[in-house]
């Protein structure tokens, strides 16, 4: 029994050796690259991609037909997955009073989110999706890169839904990217509310409040964060709220993601106005 355990450890140390990859995300391999819709995007490298679209994915094909993006189409649940990427923030299973909008509301919101455009880079992912065609292709061990996307309830106010979008893609072929970011709609009428009409002070003012009560001591980095404050980088919690920085907007960001955090989640609560506070369950 020792020696199979020894044996079996080898082979997989031999495996890996070898540059096999994790597997990919979920989701069926593209059977048809679907049709053409004239779009052709160009890799740093001057290589074609085209834009095939069938009725559940986005496929990137190169001039041959290998696929090596797939971008799955928005689903917008009506509460909060059971499964959420990487949070247990949200309560699983909650719809946070979407189920009490009317159905004008809810179509409202669903063709906003269906016209917004995706919340990740998308040539940052065409470039390492290449990456990864070209290191693998040629022993038959390539799998295209995926982006899965979707959208649900993740906190409510008095007049306010909130309505988180999360959007996971492949970083590299050990490890997966995530993006999370929080669109707000009026109740009744289900229109979308831009993110500097939910607080009491100007957006320039609003960085200034957050930065500094996330508690950090380096003024230098704090003036850096008050600069790139970006709001369409907001996450809402039932009674939190979040902000993070993507890949490469600070200087030696650590860590790649940076997410800046409030441990007074009171003052934060108060910069809304009544009507758009996030409820504390």
């Amino acid at each position: 029994m020792k020696n199979l355990s020894v044996l079996i450890l080898l082979i997989i140390i031999a495996l890996l050796a070898a540059g096999c990859s994790i597997a990919p995300l979920p989701g069926a391999e593209p059977t048809e690259p679907g049709e053409k819709t004239g779009a052709t995007l160009v890799l740093k490298d001057k290589t074609p991609v085209e834009v095939r679209e069938t009725s559940e994915v986005t496929n990137y094909c190169l001039e041959d037909g290998s696929v090596i993006l797939v971008i799955d189409k928005p689903v917008l649940l009506e509460e909060s997955p059971k499964d959420p990427f990487y949070t247990d923030t949200v309560r699983p299973g909650q719809d946070f009073g979407f189920s009490k909008l009317t159905p004008e509301a809810k179509e409202a919101i669903r063709e906003s989110l269906e016209t917004k455009p995706p919340h990740f880079d998308l040539n940052k992912q065409l470039e390492r999706a290449w990456v990864r065609y070209r290191k693998y292709s040629k022993d038959q061990d390539f799998h295209p890169f995926r982006i899965l996307q979707r959208h649900y309830p993740c906190a409510e106010s008095e007049k306010v839904i909130y309505i988180m979008t999360e959007a996971e893609g492949m970083k590299d072929e050990w490890s997966t990217d995530n993006e999370q970011t929080t669109a707000a709609f009026d109740k009744t009428t289900g229109e979308r509310i831009p993110p500097e009409e939910l607080f009491t002070c100007s957006t320039e003012e609003l960085a200034e409040i957050m930065v500094r009560l996330s508690g950090l001591s380096n003024e230098a980095k704090m003036q850096e964060m008050i600069r790139a404050f970006d709001l369409s980088h907001l996450v809402v919690y039932p009674g939190q709220t979040y902000l993070w920085y993507p890949e490469g907007t600070l200087k030696d960001q650590t860590p790649a993601k940076y997410w800046l955090t409030f441990d007074n989640v009171e003052e934060i609560q108060s910069l809304y106005h009544p009507w758009a506070r996030p409820f504390a369950y």
